[in-house]
């Protein structure tokens, strides 16, 4: 099991300045871009969605920490690490660096 702390950034949500970016939105967009050059085949999915399931339980559970299992957050790793992000920014950067030391 890798744990994940749910922190908030000082990056907008959609411009608004009183919604702010959280560690969950950042999975989902990591998870959501497929490998450059690439789509989604069906195993792809099929991971992508596990990681996807665990993120709305933990929203809705108003968590504070967001828990994998070890084959999941090696998935979300690789997704990380790969994801074009459309920013250079200091929070993306810490975020991507708490999943891939997780």
């Amino acid at each position: 099991m890798k744990k994940l702390t749910i922190k908030w950034t000082n990056i907008s949500k959609n411009g608004k300045t009183d919604e702010k970016v959280s560690y969950l939105d950042f999975i989902r967009m990591a998870v959501s871009a497929p490998p450059p050059g690439k789509g989604f085949v069906y195993e792809d999915m099929r991971k992508a969605f596990r990681i996807i399931d665990v993120v709305e339980k933990a929203e809705k559970d108003k968590a504070t920490e967001i828990v994998f299992e070890d084959t999941d957050a090696e998935v979300l790793k690789q997704h990380v690490k790969q994801c074009q992000w459309a920013m250079l920014d200091r929070d993306v950067m810490a975020f991507c660096n708490a999943v891939v030391d997780m």
